[in-house]
Parts: C-alpha cells; structure tokens; sequence
C-alpha cells in the first residue's frame, strides 16, 4: 500500500521518538517492564483486590514478549479499531526489532486454558510512542501500537471518554489487567477487575513528591484494590448502568500497590486525545 508523504514523514518523526527512548528505567515507579521483560521488583502494574472476568471486554487486550504463557504478561492495552491498540508508552522495547517480537491477545480471558477458543494472536507491525513521553517523570505515557492484520471475530473498541463529561472526586471507576495479585508477586493468570474511585488532581499531588502533569490522571482503591506490575497500557473504564464503557485513562505508575493514602497514576486519555486520535487517522492509512 503506498503511504502518502505526509504521513510518512510524521510516522519517521514519531518513530525516531520512540526508539530513542530507553525502556530500562531507574524508576522505581513505574508499572511496566523493563526492554527485557523484567519485571521491577520494587514496584509493579498489577490488579489487586479484583475479582475474574470471563466475559465481555472484548478490546482488552494482552502483550507479551512471546507465545507461551508461563512468561506472563508484559503489559495490557486495548483496542482503538480493527488494528490499532493503545497501551502506554512505558511499555514499549527501546528497539524496532524488539517490538516486532511482542505478541498480543485478544479474547484471552484465562492465561492457563490452552484451548480457548476465542483466543488470537497477533504482532506488532509498528509502535508509535507520544513525543512527550519521559520515561521519568512518565508524562504523556501512551503509544498506539498497529497489529499485522485486522483483529478477528466479533469485538466492541472501546470510545473515548466524552469531552463534555466531567468526573466527580470519587466517582467510581474500573481497572482491568492480568498483573500480580500482591505486591511483588506473580501475575494473574486470569483477567481481572477492581473497581477505584477518582482522585482529583490536586489531591492526587499531595500524596506525591514529583509533579502530576495534567496529562496524568489519578484513582485510588477502597482498601487492597490497585494496579500494578504487569498491568501498564490496560484500562481505567468509566462504566455505568446505561452507556457503553468509556476509557479514561492508561495504567501508567504509582508507589507500591495498594498502599495507603497512594493514589495509582494513569495517563489522561481526555488531555492526550487530540494525538491519539490524529496519529489513530495516521496509521490506519497503512
């Protein structure tokens, strides 16, 4: 398929970006895995205090950094469209060749079944991570990811969380990953959920040292409910009774799981958005 110039020269841009980055980070925060898939002992994206899913949630999607399941996963993410996946940033490889060899998994709810039959493989034809992602400090921790072919069989993408909509300070929210369910444990074989609440920004701030950017987003569970190691690029829903789910953010960082009076950090999908959507557009066009 021949790509236009434009769009070719806005993708060189956005790679070049991206591989420059260094996915073996210092930080202790982070929630994702190292380039290597080590997991960062000290602190991780898991969901604790969830309860399984086997059902629904057709555009959560799981990343690892091969085919066998005994490696655990990487990190989640979740489906845009038929080909293009959003995850965070943190978890991208620091190389190309490294991308190519992630595998992703939809309709993959239970890690142990070997015969599920929902269950599809793919892998990953380009990763474009946002400009502004800082390994350090973690803003703008997003990257959309395009899979080698269109995703098979019947799924819902997740929408946008709608611009007009605004969340109230504990209002209730869902988190979805395969990660540990203890801290500095192993990751969870089957998909799980919790549900947090929202913490507005300024008090998310004063639980922590380093700046929470405005594209950063931040929920904290009732008692032992968390993300953490394992869990980086899945999702923070908004659900309610009436509308379809709507994605609020990507889980990105926090101190420990599930720690008192520590709010889990996400990337705000509403602050991000223009750049989603429009490198979204882009890479479609491949």
């Amino acid at each position: 398929m021949s790509i236009r110039p434009q769009v070719q020269l806005v993708v060189a841009l956005l790679l070049a970006t991206t591989f420059s980055i260094n996915a073996q980070y210092n930080d202790y925060y982070d929630y994702g895995e190292d380039a290597y898939g080590e997991a960062d002992t000290a602190v991780g994206a898991q969901v604790i205090g969830g309860e399984p899913v086997t059902e629904g949630y057709s555009y959560v999607v799981s990343i690892m950094r091969n085919s066998l399941p005994s490696t655990g996963v990487t990190c989640g993410g979740v489906l845009l469209s038929e080909r293009i996946v959003l995850t965070a940033a943190t978890c991208l490889p620091s190389s190309e060749t490294a991308v190519n060899r992630l595998r992703l998994f939809t309709g993959r709810y239970d890690l142990a079944d070997p015969v599920d039959a929902a269950r599809q493989e793919y892998s990953v034809r380009m990763a474009v991570g946002h400009p502004a992602y800082n390994p350090a400090t973690k803003e703008a921790d997003v990257a959309l990811l395009i899979l080698d072919r269109p995703v098979e069989g019947n799924f819902t993408a997740v929408e946008l969380l709608g611009q007009d909509i605004e969340l109230a300070p504990g209002e209730p929210l869902s988190i979805l990953g395969w990660g540990s369910t203890t801290e500095g444990g192993r990751s969870s074989q089957s998909l799980q959920r919790a549900e947090v609440r929202y913490v507005p920004p300024s008090a998310c701030q004063a639980a922590y040292p380093m700046a929470i950017y405005g594209s950063m987003i931040c929920a904290i569970g009732d008692g032992a409910r968390d993300a953490c190691q394992g869990d980086a690029g899945g999702p923070l829903l908004l659900e309610d009774d009436v509308n379809q789910p709507a994605l609020v953010g990507i889980v990105s960082w926090g101190e420990g799981c599930a720690r008192p009076d520590k709010p889990g950090v996400y990337a705000n999908v509403d602050d991000l958005r223009d750049w989603i959507l429009s490198v979204k557009q882009q890479l479609e066009s491949f």
